[in-house]
């Protein structure tokens, strides 16, 4: 992976895609890059990689085919609670599935669901 100012490492990318807060204009979202050792969001740093979710349109850490763990979870959430017979959802299951869907962190969801004793 290189940036404006050089190659970056897997494990830098990964913490610049995980890095997010509010800049001083009032960005709100990811601050992939550095200014003055300060985090700096894309746009300002020079970083032209996209990082804005082709699902939902959020500026986040993507996960999977270009979308972001949120929408990732969504539907994987779906895929395992929806009847595939019926393409509806029990309404006891309702509720489970709106928890899980609005789990702070979806990559932790994600790492969640896929036990294997929990889809089976």
């Amino acid at each position: 992976m290189c940036w404006p100012d050089g190659g970056v490492c897997g494990c830098c990318y990964q913490q610049a895609k995980r890095t997010r807060g509010v800049r001083k204009c009032g960005h709100e979202g990811v601050l992939p890059g550095n200014i003055d050792e300060w985090p700096a969001y894309r746009n300002c740093s020079g970083i032209r990689r996209n990082i804005d979710c082709e699902g939902c349109g959020a500026e986040d850490e993507l996960y999977s085919g270009g979308r972001c763990w949120t929408c990732v979870l969504l539907d994987v959430v779906d895929n395992l609670i929806i009847n595939p017979a019926t393409g509806s959802m029990a309404k006891e299951l309702i509720p489970l599935a709106a928890a899980l869907k609005s789990i702070n962190r979806a990559n932790s969801g994600m790492t969640w669901i896929r036990q294997k004793h929990l889809t089976a």
